[in-house]
């Protein structure tokens, strides 16, 4: 199994991001608030589909 809180990760130091530029932003559109739960549970919890979901209507909504 993939583990995407690695992958995530290894992105962002890849290309020099910071953890809150990422992971608030990614909270918020997965469960709209920017504390806990853990984001990688969240996404565990909802799955991929409704990840992908949610992202999309944030950026929609940008």
């Amino acid at each position: 199994m993939v583990n995407i809180e690695t992958i995530v990760k290894d992105w962002m130091t890849k290309n020099e991001i910071g953890l809150g530029k990422v992971m608030q932003p990614f909270r918020l559109s997965l469960v709209g608030a920017l504390k806990e739960p853990h984001l990688f549970d969240i996404v565990e919890m909802i799955g991929k589909e409704e990840t992908i979901v949610r992202l999309q209507k944030a950026i929609a909504t940008q």
